[in-house]
Parts: C-alpha cells; structure tokens; sequence
C-alpha cells in the first residue's frame, strides 16, 4: 500500500517530518504483511494518529499526515442456541448459572456491566435495569427492559429475595 501525506492548510511537511511520518505509517502498515487482521493494523495506526496529535498539541509538529484507517469484518460468531446454553448451565452453580444467564438474555459485558451491576439502577417497578453513563464501553448509559422478558425478572425477583436471605 502506498500513502501519500496530504499538507493541511496548504502547508508543506518539513522533509524531516515527511520522511518520520512516511517510515512511522509505512511500520503501521507492515502487519499487512506479516498477516496481522486490519483490526490489528488499525489499533497501531490509531497510536500513530494519536502520537502525531500530541506532537501538533506541544508545537513540535505544525501539520499531521493523513492516515487512512482499514475496513474491518469483526462480527462477533459462535453464539450459543438456547439448547446448548442450557446444556451449558447445566454443569454450573447456581451463583455462576445467574451470572450466566443475565448476560446471556441481556448481552452486556461479564467483567464490567454485570459482575459490577449493584441494586440501584435494578428498577422492579419499571422493569429496567440501567447502566449509569461512564460504566458502559462507550461511556452512554443504556436501559434493558427486563420486565419484558419473564425469565430475566423471575432471575432478578430470585437473586434480591437470596440477598434478602443472606441479610436476614
């Protein structure tokens, strides 16, 4: 792949800097080659984009090149069927096969929306659940309706009645 540096605003890329931004990009660029997915490529030249933004932020560079991203095909495959979720949480404890299943109806992240998911934003009268902004991937806050789904309100009714058990 060839890149050419396009100037901004009619200015001329000092040649030092032209050839740093031609090398960095075309380093970028080399996990084509090696076999790296355009994901991959794209993390790197993102880190690139960023670096060259920071040098234009501190003066040291009056211009940044252009960096065109890759397309990329990451569409998440393998998603269970119900009969083999259910095989599945067969073989689990109860504690896990809760975890388990509230993200499976409501596909939210494990690690960071629901093993982090308190009783405060679980609205029983509304039927929602809600993940405030900043706690979410893209930082925006999203509501799931649970009360439309009867398995997950009977999961939640079960895990706050638990709770109450172990509280007394």
């Amino acid at each position: 792949m060839t890149v050419e540096i396009i100037p901004l605003q009619g200015e001329e890329l000092h040649t030092p800097q032209r050839e740093l931004a031609l090398q960095l990009i075309d380093i970028g660029y080399k996990g084509l080659a090696a076999g790296a997915a355009n994901a991959t490529v794209n993390r790197e030249l993102a880190l690139l984009k960023r670096m060259f933004e920071l040098a234009m932020n501190d003066g040291t560079l009056l211009v940044a090149p252009s960096i065109p991203m890759l397309a990329e095909n990451n569409v998440r495959k393998g998603f269970f069927e119900r009969a083999q979720f259910d095989a599945v949480c067969a073989h689990l404890t109860p504690a896990l096969k809760a975890v388990v299943t509230f993200d499976y109806l409501t596909e939210w992240r494990v690690p960071s929306e629901v093993l982090t998911l308190e009783w405060r934003p679980v609205d029983f009268e509304v039927g929602v659940v809600k993940l405030e902004p900043g706690t979410t991937k893209n930082n925006q806050a999203r509501t799931f309706p649970f009360g439309a789904l009867p398995e997950l309100r009977e999961l939640l009714v079960a895990q706050r009645a638990d709770l109450r058990d172990v509280l007394g």
